[in-house]
């Protein structure tokens, strides 16, 4: 990870033009702020794990994107930005991939990757209906030089990733054993070690939303810990917030962010078990998953519409 860090080939535009007052950040390059092809979804940091884990000690933030058009050969891909420099951010992206069935080859990784967040040297990316992908972060693949659409190996054993210089694979999952529940966020709690998962649901007229937020312990390794390979969830909480996007929880506390589509405000969400909930509007529409940094207690997010994205973190996360 270190050598993409180095390796950086995008400029990000630090900003205090944030959505929220006292929030710091950053915006994309122009192609990749009004890109209507990549939609930008989950978020973390090297504030949610141990330093050097990932094999670097740079400071540094990671978001996944999803190929909206579904046209592209891609599939999902992560940015990792250098932080380094607050006020000059610097990254690339990065193209996941996944073994073929028959371990021979590799392929893209076809997700919406709606969460994201690292534990130890793992990259835990949240797949819907499908669970959570996991990456090692100490394991990018630098892939064959030269302009491609290809993903794979070719003929001569060559390794492609659709154009990027760089591939992540994809090293092992964790799978619901109901099919039930849909994973559109992850986190860490830092305060019990734990992976939290937060689930969407659409707002239905009459109907409240009961989405269910699930915390599973973590191993000192990052790791989910499990017995005879079943990771059972330390606790689970229902909440009631339409379109739910991001969650954080901190013992009872939670923080959340819901959406309304691209023409209205989104919303971030404080409550206690309890207690009753404080809604405040983000002046923004779309943000995205959260990720708490408890170094500087801000809460980092992003916005996914073309030309209204920003990465920012939210000053007094749970307050």
């Amino acid at each position: 990870m270190d050598d993409v860090l180095k390796d950086t080939n995008h400029k990000a535009k630090a900003t205090k033009n944030t959505p929220v007052k006292g929030a710091v950040g950053f915006k994309w390059d122009k192609k990749d702020g009004k890109s209507k092809k990549w939609y930008p979804q989950g978020v973390t940091g090297d504030w949610d794990t141990k330093p050097g884990a990932t094999g670097t000690n740079h400071k540094f933030i990671a978001v996944s994107w999803y190929d909206k058009s579904g046209k592209s050969k891609a599939g999902t891909r992560v940015t990792l930005v250098n932080y380094d420099n607050p006020k000059k951010p610097v990254y690339r992206h990065v193209l996941l991939v996944e073994p073929t069935k028959n371990g021979k080859n590799f392929k893209p990784v076809k997700s919406h990757a709606g969460g994201l967040t690292v534990a130890g040297d793992k990259l835990y990316v949240a797949d819907t209906k499908k669970g959570v992908r996991v990456f090692n972060l100490n394991n990018l693949w630098r892939t064959a030089p030269g302009a491609t659409k290809k993903v794979g190996l070719d003929s001569n054993g060559k390794a492609h990733a659709a154009g990027y210089k760089y591939a992540l694979p994809q090293v092992g999952s964790y799978t619901p054993v109901k099919k039930d529940m849909r994973f559109s966020s992850i986190s860490i709690d830092h305060s019990t070690n734990s992976l939290v998962a937060g689930e969407y649901q659409k707002k239905q007229a009459g109907k409240p939303a009961n989405e269910r937020v699930v915390r599973w312990r973590l191993n000192d390794d990052g790791t989910l810990h499990s017995v005879g390979g079943v990771a059972k969830s330390t606790d689970t909480r229902r909440v009631s917030h339409p379109a739910m996007q991001g969650v954080l929880t901190q013992g009872d506390k939670s923080v959340m962010t819901t959406s309304a589509g691209q023409k209205q405000p989104g919303h971030i969400v404080r409550e206690s078990v309890g207690k009753a909930a404080k809604s405040t509007s983000l002046g923004a529409a779309g943000p995205e998953d959260l990720s708490y940094d408890p170094e500087t207690d801000r809460a980092w997010t992003q916005t996914e519409y073309p030309g209204n994205r920003a990465v920012f973190g939210i000053p007094h996360a749970f307050r």
